[in-house]
């Protein structure tokens, strides 16, 4: 009996095994000559984590897999799922396109995906949101049905699943720390212990130009059960951590520290490292800065030395360094003794110009009537299509009659441009306004969408406690299109509006002056009343 018992426990446990793979891979890539993007990630493949039949979690042949986040999609039925937490600005024009078209990052602030049954009180998505909060130190129990949407055009489902649908909810006022990294680590089989998150230091990674945290969790198979109804088989779960670090200041130290001159210094220089045609080569030379390769220690960069491989990882190489031109990959393994010598990141200096690039802006500043408008440029010669998805709070008053097109800064009607609109109107308290637009965007071309809104009164209780700084706008979400592929998807700045602000001290100066009034003219009036009138008598003996 010992010996079967032992042979069923040994072969639950390999079929557990069979069940999960682990991998985890650090990207190091070279943006600019002053950035360079390093980007960990890791992910877990699963089978049957949907199966509502059993209790997977509780399968002691899960080993990798995190309980809560197996819990979590068990419980709500969540069949996809994109968590991000976004800090900065992604600059185009500097760094080129956005890492993997942008779908594992999002706009400033954080940005919630799901895609579950739809129901008529979201109780799923409101739990959703709870258990998030808590598992990640964020304030995702803040999400209600003002701020919480149904999108119809921006994505799609990996899956398609019957009376499912996305929520959306957005929070650009999050800001983004140490708190909600831990809680990601947290989730990795091997935490920081070895393998490549041993080489995430917390403090270096948000003294970063622009840093994302993300969890995705998406359906890598669909199946059909017996009853002929579709059912995911198998589940990724993929957490990736990104960052673009400045590299001057990483490497600076207090004994040598160079600093190199502007880039707007650089006109004065040709390509021989002459300055203004003069012969004569000045050490701190342009040519220096942005042209010339420099080895890069990974103790320095990382600020530790690596240590050995998840043992639960299956991938070859832990780390993929790649080239200025794009071509040249180098592959290392945290094992391998090479990463100790060191690693030469070729930088140079490139420009982008030829991305699709989006502004996104507030207009007619005032206390009672404003705007917003979204511009994007294509300055390629071929034809895109552009979906877009942005929100307004519900006091600001967005009316649909006043959308104008503007291409080539030249007002066309907006049945000439745009190919499909669903509106959300705003209800006061209820729910804010969505607007999500698609158009073709020609080669050569900007295209400019400007909406008026007025600037609603709003409750004393309802103003945030710093009142005077605004209120956060999410940033637009836009994606681009070649024929029926998605080509990228792009994320504008958030934007912070302003409304009339009273005097937060005349509740309290009222409250001063009306009790001191009333104390004065309640204790005269009082000590009148009480107080006894004694006759004062003389003795005249």
């Amino acid at each position: 009996m010992k010996f079967f018992a032992a042979l069923l426990l040994c072969v639950r446990v390999c079929w557990g095994f069979v069940r999960e793979n682990y991998g985890e891979l650090l990207t190091v890539k070279p943006l600019t000559s002053k950035h360079v993007l390093s980007t960990f990630e890791f992910t877990i493949d699963v089978n049957d984590l949907h199966d509502s039949s059993t209790d997977d979690f509780f399968d002691p042949g899960y080993t990798i897999v995190p309980l809560q986040i197996a819990r979590l999609i068990k419980e709500n039925q969540v069949a996809e799922m994109h968590l991000r937490f976004t800090r900065g600005r992604w600059d185009v024009e500097l760094w080129g396109e956005i890492p993997k078209q942008g779908l594992s990052s999002g706009g400033t602030g954080l940005e919630l995906w799901s895609y579950m049954p739809v129901e008529r009180d979201n109780l799923h998505w409101y739990q959703l949101t709870n258990q998030l909060s808590g598992i990640f130190c964020a304030s995702l129990d803040t999400i209600d049905s003002t701020n919480t949407y149904q999108p119809r055009l921006p994505l799609q489902a990996k899956v398609s699943q019957p009376n499912h649908a996305f929520y959306f909810a957005a929070l650009p006022q999050e800001s983004v720390c140490t708190e909600n990294l831990t809680p990601f680590l947290k989730l990795l089989p091997c935490k920081t212990k070895s393998g490549i998150a041993s080489l995430i230091n917390q403090h270096l990674l948000f003294d970063t130009n622009w840093h994302s945290l993300s969890l995705d969790i998406l359906p890598s198979n669909e199946g059909e059960r017996t009853d002929g109804a579709n059912v995911i088989t198998s589940t990724q779960i993929v957490i990736t951590i990104q960052a673009v670090h400045d590299v001057e200041r990483r490497l600076r130290r207090p004994d040598k520290s160079v600093f190199y001159p502007p880039e707007e210094e650089c006109e004065h220089y040709d390509d021989n490292g002459d300055r203004d045609g003069e012969h004569g080569k000045d050490p701190l030379t342009c040519l220096k800065a942005i042209r010339s390769p420099f080895a890069v220690h990974f103790y320095d960069f990382f600020g530790m030395p690596p240590k050995p491989s998840c043992p639960l990882s299956t991938n070859e190489h832990d780390v993929l360094v790649v080239g200025a031109d794009k071509q040249s990959e180098a592959w290392y393994r945290l094992s391998d003794g090479r990463l100790q010598d060191d690693v030469v990141f070729t930088t140079l200096q490139q420009r982008h110009p030829d991305l699709v690039r989006a502004d996104y802006a507030l207009t007619n500043y005032g206390n009672h009537w404003s705007g917003i408008s979204l511009m994007l440029t294509n300055p390629q010669p071929k034809n895109y299509t552009a979906t877009a998805m942005s929100q307004l709070p519900w006091f600001a008053h967005s009316y649909l009659h006043t959308l104008q097109v503007r291409v080539n800064d030249t007002l066309l009607p907006k049945e000439d441009v745009l190919c499909q609109i669903a509106y959300r109107p705003f209800k006061d308290r209820v729910h804010n306004s969505f607007l999500e637009l698609q158009f073709l965007l020609p080669a050569f071309t900007s295209v400019k969408i400007i909406t008026d809104f007025e600037k609603s009164p709003i409750k004393l209780h309802e103003y945030p406690p710093d009142a005077n700084r605004g209120f956060d706008i999410p940033p637009a979400i836009i994606s681009i299109y070649d024929n029926t592929t998605l080509h990228s998807t792009l994320r504008t700045t958030s934007l912070l509006l302003s409304l009339p602000t009273p005097d937060f001290s005349m509740p309290y100066n009222v409250i001063i002056l009306t009790s001191t009034v009333m104390a004065l003219t309640f204790g005269s009036i009082f000590n009148l009343l009480v107080r006894r009138f004694v006759p004062l008598t003389h003795d005249k003996t």
